[in-house]
């Protein structure tokens, strides 16, 4: 499968790219009214407000630092729902198996968007479950 790898601070991940609508150079929310604490507020997407979700926040508790490789990755779930995940780094598609995931229980229930890791020679990479972002995006179900 084909998987997006980006990064929060020095830390990796990846997020099945059948997701992904398109990748936009940061921009500043319209609206920052949220009762989310990791949600930015909404941004202007094609004329359609989104919610702007933080990544960084959301897995370190500290706001993305504005990055060069800074970028917001439109998603869409199956049924249509859009939200824009910001992350410091933006880098490449990888090809995965499946089954190179491992889970790691102490990681899922810290985080538990993260559905495993994989182990490659440059570090650990750790796979986000994008229904569950969705999931927490607009049902509002905390984690941690």
């Amino acid at each position: 499968m084909l998987y997006l790898l980006f990064l929060v601070k020095e830390t990796q991940f990846v997020l099945d790219t059948s997701y992904v609508v398109e990748i936009i150079h940061r921009i500043n929310p319209v609206d920052s009214v949220s009762t989310n604490q990791h949600f930015d507020g909404l941004i202007n997407y094609r004329g359609s407000l989104i919610p702007l979700l933080d990544f960084c926040h959301l897995y370190s508790g500290e706001r993305a630092a504005p990055q060069i490789h800074s970028r917001i990755m439109i998603l869409e779930s199956l049924d249509d729902r859009k939200i824009g995940v910001l992350a410091e780094g933006v880098m490449k598609t990888v090809e995965v198996n499946r089954n190179d995931f491992l889970e790691n229980s102490t990681e899922s229930k810290r985080n538990p968007y993260i559905s495993g890791m994989w182990n490659t020679p440059i570090g650990v990479v750790k796979n986000v479950d994008v229904p569950l972002i969705f999931h927490f995006c607009y049902e509002g179900v905390p984690y941690g």
